[in-house]
């Protein structure tokens, strides 16, 4: 996060917990991702900043207690329907 800040960190922790939406992935695991109002985070390419990273993603462990997040680009979530009901993820 470009902030460094533990506090922004758990903000975004919390918003992803209660409004981020679930991905599965093919081995089981469980991930949280929330789109922020803005740039969060920068995507760095060979040493010089690329992408503005606007979303926050949460990877949930085995324990409840654990997890780790980081900020990701909503590009990789253009398009993305939910499996269930069909309803755009994002707007």
């Amino acid at each position: 996060m470009d902030s460094g800040s533990t506090a922004d960190l758990d903000k975004y922790t919390r918003l992803a917990l209660a409004h981020g939406f679930l991905e599965v992935e093919i081995d089981g695991s469980r991930t949280l991702t929330y789109p922020t109002t803005g740039q969060i985070g920068t995507q760095f390419a060979a040493g010089a900043p690329g992408a503005a990273l606007d979303c926050f993603r949460l990877v949930l462990s085995t324990a409840s207690s654990l997890g780790h997040g980081y900020p990701v680009s909503s590009t990789q979530y253009a398009g993305a329907k939910c499996a269930q009901c069909g309803a755009t993820l994002f707007r």
